[in-house]
């Protein structure tokens, strides 16, 4: 439990100050201002890095991608252009990974010492932090409460692709694709 407290308080603190910090960096490359700085978080606490995909975790992909399109088109609005594109696509993904299923991942089995949540729990306690952080951290989106649930357990499936790659590349490409697939492109081929 003290291991989800400790999330739970740093999710509220990056949601507060950590955005607001990295938009104050002025031009198109105030864009990549925070990957920039979740990238210098995770690099902080280096850890072993294994690449593998077992078929399992493609397997989960479909529905995670199916939501995501189903919560862009009901929550409508038009296709973002520009850097504002790149920003939803790109910087936002990359950055949020960096800090989420890299830093606060590392910092969190460190914490728990690589224990699951409970003992019949088959997931590590860092994957449910994370999950808990990155939920709070998506309050400074207006407080949707849907979208509050939806990335808890979003970043839960983030974080089992983390877990069983061992690495934060298929997290990343995983939550760019659902990034994509929230846009509303539905909308936009109805019209």
């Amino acid at each position: 439990m003290p291991t989800l407290a400790l999330a739970a308080g740093i999710g509220a603190v990056l949601a507060s100050g950590f955005l607001a910090a990295s938009s104050a960096v002025a031009g198109r490359l105030g864009v990549f201002a925070f990957p920039a700085l979740a990238l210098i978080f995770h690099v902080s606490l280096p850890q072993k890095c294994q690449v593998r995909l077992p078929k399992r975790a493609l397997s989960t992909c479909w529905v995670a991608w199916g939501i995501a399109a189903l919560y862009g088109h009901a929550r409508g609005g038009s296709l973002p252009a520009g850097w504002d594109l790149v920003w939803v696509v790109i910087a936002a993904p990359l950055g949020e990974e960096l800090l989420f299923r890299g830093w606060l991942w590392n910092v969190l089995d460190r914490t728990s010492r690589g224990r699951m949540l409970t003992p019949t729990n088959p997931l590590p306690t860092a994957l449910w932090g994370t999950s808990l952080a990155f939920a709070i951290w998506h309050l400074q989106n207006g407080g949707e409460y849907f979208q509050v649930a939806y990335t808890f357990w979003t970043g839960a499936w983030l974080g089992y692709l983390r877990w069983i790659t061992g690495n934060l590349g298929w997290p990343v490409l995983a939550h760019v694709t659902l990034n994509l697939a929230g846009l509303p492109w539905l909308r936009l081929a109805a019209a």
